[in-house]
């Protein structure tokens, strides 16, 4: 019998981990026996193993390197961060119709007419732009009052009330607005606005 080098308690020689506290009792490579609890072997220098290491290695996994969970944290906030943040398919195909007359008349306003158009249909998107410049003064806020829904199936219409500082130039505040949508593809698309 002899004491762990760890804990004390009184174990058979032979064993390599003590039953009671699990500290590794001699080298794993060279065999020699441990006098003292160490974190190398005094004999032939390799890493004496941690209770946790000795787990791992039962378990037959790799302990994984923290700067490896970082990258990793990191990487999937910045994918989580990119979908949220961006216009792609996914995130359209969530909105509603009122979500899509929101946000297009927030990029119109912002003058981000490009982006604006990503949420007109294909076919309206080159003749409404050209009009809605000429309707709408450069640089305009434009704050929605009030949203009404008709909906049927794939087919919405919304009666949009929008004020638009500088005033538009055909028209007072607060401004009706009719914007008749689709959902094509799953993404609710503006087809007609007048």
């Amino acid at each position: 019998m002899k004491p762990c080098v760890a804990c004390g308690e009184e174990f058979e020689e032979k064993k390599k981990f003590c039953n009671r506290c699990g500290a590794q009792q001699e080298c794993l490579d060279c065999g020699y026996s441990l006098k003292v609890e160490a974190h190398f072997c005094p004999e032939c220098g390799v890493a004496i193993l941690t209770r946790e290491d000795q787990v791992i290695r039962e378990a037959g996994f790799r302990k994984v390197p923290t700067f490896v969970w970082v990258i990793g944290a990191i990487a999937i906030a910045a994918i989580i961060l990119q979908l949220f943040y961006s216009n792609t398919n996914v995130f359209q195909s969530l909105m509603t119709p009122e979500q899509t007359v929101k946000n297009f008349f927030n990029e119109f306003a912002d003058g981000e007419l490009e982006d604006a158009s990503d949420y007109l249909h294909s076919d309206v998107k080159r003749d409404f732009m050209y009009g809605a410049e000429g309707f709408v003064p450069p640089n305009a806020s434009v704050r929605i009052v009030d949203i009404q829904k008709e909906q049927s199936g794939d087919f919405a219409t919304l009666d949009v009330m929008v004020n638009i500082y500088p005033e538009p130039y055909y028209e007072d505040n607060p401004v009706n607005v009719i914007a008749e949508l689709e959902r094509v593809s799953g993404k609710w698309l503006i087809y007609d606005m007048h």
